[in-house]
Order: structure tokens, then sequence, then C-alpha cells
């Protein structure tokens, strides 16, 4: 079997060699070294860039392209000469299958419209319209009016801008669905919002893959630096960081010397006048939250980490906060289950499905950071609660993440919609 995995960012060998060093593509790249290992099935591998001509290598049995165009946050699926180059690689290449790695960006679209034939199915990641309903995170419009910056203005992309552009976006996420028929889902709230868009889509249940290196690292109460929360939420509003910050300035009044470590890329500015013009409005806000809660001595922003560092990071810490507005599946959040590291989540999307209060994790509404900082005290302050926590969500996703077993349902999925294509 010939599988073409569309991808939203460069994954696997080709991105060590152009970037050298691996890529963030944690759960793709967990599932890309099974395809190599068992030698079964041809794998390819596409994703775009602002390349001038195709990027190609070949490597492990699997082959990977860097197609023209853009990158998919800017891609337009609609040019031409985009879906000429779909056509011909699809010609060359004659997948059996194609699956499209999330559904955000639109370069999935052009292949599916080049070759609508070829049977196809989508690894549901995030869904616009839920994405665009939560996307403000519950700053207020003032707000966010306030902190608009020459950046925001420029490239057009506020924070509202943005949630117009998923709303927007929406219906390209639609379009896909329509073609292809069929969704790869691991939790009944993917499967109830994509059937609200389109009724009669086959629906498939896989969970995704964990990169072993989770597996390398194991937490322990004894050897965690006291006071100390990690989180993944830097980047954009969704992810919440500002709830944690205001959770952070409660937790400081008991724990002077709390602690806030941040991964991803930092969200203050430099103070020379290009770092200055880079800034997002979001970034200014989160800057203005920082001074006016005295935060700036408790957080560390450690800049993207690789799955290495992320998992030593993990078990070094007290608390595993994910603290987004939704979530459909959160794959972080099961990396910190996989080290061991307590958890406190959000109760937002698919989460409370594997994550169950007070056995795996304790769970909280997104906006209460109230509740949010008594349960990160509660961790820090009772060794029985973190150690239960802890291992309870050891055997939750061990049980749920079989990296075998992940990899036999995923291509069985593939065989199953193949026969049904045959048949229809």
């Amino acid at each position: 079997m010939k599988v073409m995995w569309i991808t939203n960012i460069v994954i696997g060998s080709i991105h060590q060699k152009l970037f050298g060093r691996e890529s963030n593509g944690l759960w793709m790249d967990a599932l890309l070294q099974e395809f190599i290992s068992t030698k079964e099935h041809e794998l390819v591998i596409v994703t775009t860039g602002r390349n001038k001509t195709y990027i190609y290598l070949e490597e492990e049995n699997v082959k990977y392209y860097i197609l023209p165009g853009g990158n998919p946050v800017e891609y337009d699926h609609a040019k031409k000469d985009h879906i000429q180059d779909w056509e011909r690689l699809l010609t060359k290449e004659a997948p059996d299958i194609i699956q499209v790695w999330g559904s955000e960006f639109t370069q999935g679209l052009a292949a599916l419209k080049a070759k609508p034939t070829i049977p196809s199915v989508l690894f549901i990641q995030g869904l616009l319209a839920s994405i665009a309903k939560y996307y403000e995170a519950g700053i207020e419009h003032d707000e966010l009016k306030k902190n608009i910056t020459l950046r925001d203005m420029i490239k057009g992309d506020s924070v509202l801008a943005q949630k117009r552009k998923f709303l927007k976006n929406s219906k390209y996420e639609k379009e896909m669905l329509r073609i292809s028929g069929n969704i790869i889902s691991e939790n009944i709230w993917t499967n109830a919002n994509c059937k609200a868009i389109i009724p009669d889509l086959n629906i498939h249940s896989c969970p995704l893959s964990i990169n072993e290196t989770f597996k390398n690292y194991r937490w322990s109460y004894e050897t965690s630096e006291p006071y100390t929360i990690m989180c993944n939420a830097s980047g954009y509003p969704l992810k919440g960081l500002h709830m944690i910050l205001k959770a952070l300035a409660l937790v400081k009044r008991t724990y002077p010397n709390v602690k806030l470590v941040v991964p991803g890329n930092p969200m203050i500015s430099d103070r020379n006048i290009k770092s200055r013009l880079k800034k997002s409005g979001y970034m200014k806000y989160i800057e203005g939250l920082i001074d006016k809660l005295d935060l700036m001595d408790h957080i560390e922003f450690t800049g993207p980490l690789t799955p290495d560092n992320m998992a030593k990071t993990m078990s070094k810490v007290n608390v595993f906060v994910l603290s987004s507005a939704l979530e459909n599946h959160s794959s972080t959040l099961k990396e910190a289950m996989m080290v061991g590291t307590p958890c406190i989540a959000s109760n937002v999307g698919g989460i409370p499905e594997y994550a169950t209060h007070e056995d795996i994790a304790l769970l909280y509404r997104f906006e209460e950071y109230e509740l949010l900082a008594e349960y990160i005290k509660m961790i820090f302050e009772d060794p029985q609660l973190a150690n239960r926590l802890s291992q309870n969500a050891l055997k939750a996703v061990h049980t749920l993440h079989d990296d075998g077993m992940i990899y036999k349902t995923i291509t069985d999925i593939y065989m199953n919609i193949m026969h049904d294509n045959k048949i229809n």
C-alpha cells in the first residue's frame, strides 16, 4: 500500500536536512517511525513552502516533497498552477490513499480537488469553526482593540482578524470533509462537531501517537523542583497563557518563589526597535499583564524545545497545566501524562474523555483561574495527591497509547477506506 500524507509542517528526515534539528511534529514523527521500522508500506510525505521549485528527498523508504506556493498558512488552494502541481505529483506517485493531517489549512484541499477519486481521510487536529468560537479566550473586546499593534495592522492578523480568518476558512474545511467523506477522530467531541458540519461522514477512531522520547523520562515528587509549573500556552490566546498568569499571581501570594516555565516563542519582546515592530497585539497584552501582576521574575520563556528537552523539563517541574480555551485532544497533555507529571487541565473539548477529574488530572473551567490557582497549591502541598495523579496518568496513557496498536489501527483504517471506495 502506498500512503500519501499531507502535513502542515516539515517533518522527518527532510526537516533534519534543511534545518539541522528535529521537527516539532511530535505525533506525526512518532507514527512515521512505525512506518519506517515495519517497512510494510510505502509513505510519501508532502507539504508546501516558499521554495521556488520542488524540494525532494528519499530516505528510509519514505519520499518527502515540499511543493512551491507558500507555507500552508498562506497557501492559495484555488490557484490554477497549485492545482496542477498536485495533479502532476499525484499522477507521478499514484498513492492508494491520501491522509490529510488537519483541516486548518488548504493545501490538502488543493490535493483533494486535483484527484478527488483517490480515497482519502482527514485526521482531525482542530476544527476551525470551533476554534473561531473560542479564539478570544475570555479577553474583552476593548482590551483586544487597545492592544492592536502596527504589526497587526500591516499584516492584518490581530486577534479579531485571526478569528475572522478561522471563520472564513471553515468553509474550506467543510469542503475537504465533503470531498473526502472520511475522518479519523480520537473522541466523541470531535465526532459531534464534524457530524454537525457533514452528517453522513464516515468516522474512524484512532488516537494520536506519542513520541517515544516521553517514555524515557519519569517524574518523581522527590526530584522535582519545588514550586514550579510548566505549561504549553505560548503563541496565541486560545492556549490561555493570560489565564495562567492570573492564577500565577494568586499562587505567588502563598509561594513567593513560584516559577512558570513556558516553552515556545517568548511572549516578551526585546527592547530594540526591530523587536517592538514585530510585536503582536497578544504579545503586547501579555507583556502588560506581566507588568501589572509583577510576574517578570517568576516566568521563564525557554524558546522552542526539542522533544527530549520538553520531556526533560516535564520531569523536573511540580505540575503541568493545560490552560486552553479549546482542545480537541492535546498531545502535550498526554506527553506530560506519559512522563508522569501531575496534571491540571481546563475542562474543554475532548479532554475530559480521557483525563477524568480527580483521578487522572484536576479539571477546571477555563475562565476560573481562581480554581486553577487553588489546584496548583494543592499539588504543591500534597505529595500523596501528586503521586496518585502521576501513577494514574501513567497507567491510563500507556493503555491508550500502545504505538504498535496505533500503527495497526491506522493502517487497517486505510485498508477499510480503500475497500469501501472500491465497492462504491
